[in-house]
């Protein structure tokens, strides 16, 4: 491996928490409740652009988390688990994404 293992392995987990934060709140304000989007250009606060900020702050938190905090041996390790989990957590989020309006 050119990479260290402990770096993979962050940036699948950073991967995996941006696209399953922007699903959980997309979900979360659907549920709630949230601004007509054919009037989304009038608002003044967008809330995608909320939605996609906060997801990156997640997905940054546990990628440097997993970087710094997880030795290259466990790392190795828990690569093939994390690539099979994130495949699935993006198609799972793409179902409920695609079955909110």
């Amino acid at each position: 491996m050119t990479r260290r293992p402990s770096y993979v392995l962050a940036w699948l987990v950073a991967w995996m928490a941006l696209g399953g934060s922007y699903a959980l709140q997309r979900l979360g304000s659907a549920w709630f409740g949230e601004v007509n989007p054919k009037l989304i250009l009038a608002t003044e606060h967008i809330p995608f652009f909320w939605r996609l900020t906060l997801a990156a702050v997640h997905a940054g938190t546990a990628g440097a988390l997993v970087a710094s905090l997880t030795p290259d041996e466990v790392a190795a390790r828990w690569l093939d688990r994390a690539a099979v989990a994130m495949v699935v957590s993006t198609v799972g989020a793409a179902f409920a994404l695609v079955a909110v309006p």
